[in-house]
């Protein structure tokens, strides 16, 4: 796919997510796969687990790694993880041996983080661990999933208003079904942003299928242009 996208000069955004990416135990063959190709921009999304053992394969290879964390308690984080993840201190230690590679962390908006001063303890818990922070209300998707949630607008424009009164603004983006605004509080770049599934589902039926914004490779194997996979398949 890589080498097809480049060919076609159309190769520029790379993530690799999971699950837990640094789990998977070709994780090197990765590193070496996407080193071969000239990528412009390459994230990986993690929860930390394996950020110590691979250091050497991800510091320079990739612009940013994304550090999913959701409190400012490493107690809680350990409950909402349902497994015992990377303390702050420990974040802190193996942040210091990354030379080249910027580190964000990520946050869901929920229980734990939710209010303004949710958001300021938080990033000044993590302040000595992150090059900049982000945001995220939970995604919106449609009611064919049976995901019995509720996604809290109210709180989340709060924190906008927060931002907007105690912030300076940089810049909003929006791409298809995301949206991103980026702020600065004088120390980082702090990033609130959504995704709406119901939108790009209804969109998805209604277009060619020959558009394709993103390619996902499924857990089974599958390859789509979309985060379903039976639609817009490109190899089963």
């Amino acid at each position: 796919m890589l080498s097809e996208m480049e060919k076609k000069k159309c190769l520029f955004s790379v993530s690799v997510t999971g699950g837990e990416p640094t789990l998977f135990p070709d994780f090197d063959r990765i590193c070496s796969i996407l080193e071969s190709h000239d990528i412009s921009f390459l994230t990986i999304n993690t929860n930390g687990y394996g950020l110590k053992r691979h250091r050497e394969r991800i510091d320079g290879l990739f612009d940013w790694v994304n550090i999913s964390r959701h409190s400012a308690d490493d107690g809680e984080n350990d409950r909402i993880f349902r497994t015992h993840v990377h303390s702050i201190a420990e974040l802190r230690e193996i942040r210091n041996g990354y030379k080249k590679t910027k580190f964000r962390i990520q946050c869901v908006i929920g229980n734990a983080v939710h209010t303004p001063d949710d958001v300021l303890d938080f990033m000044e818990a993590y302040r000595d661990v992150a090059d900049d922070f982000s945001f995220r209300r939970l995604m919106r998707t449609g009611e064919e999933f049976g995901l019995d949630y509720t996604v809290n607008s109210d709180e989340y424009f709060r924190l906008l208003d927060y931002a907007y009164e105690n912030w300076t603004f940089r810049e909003q983006a929006i791409q298809d079904y995301y949206v991103y605004e980026i702020w600065n509080d004088g120390k980082s770049d702090i990033t609130f942003s959504y995704s709406d599934m119901k939108l790009v589902r209804d969109t998805e039926g209604t277009e060619d299928d020959s558009i394709f914004r993103e390619f996902i490779c499924h857990p089974d194997g599958t390859i789509s242009g979309s985060w379903r996979k039976d639609c817009k398949i490109i190899l089963e």
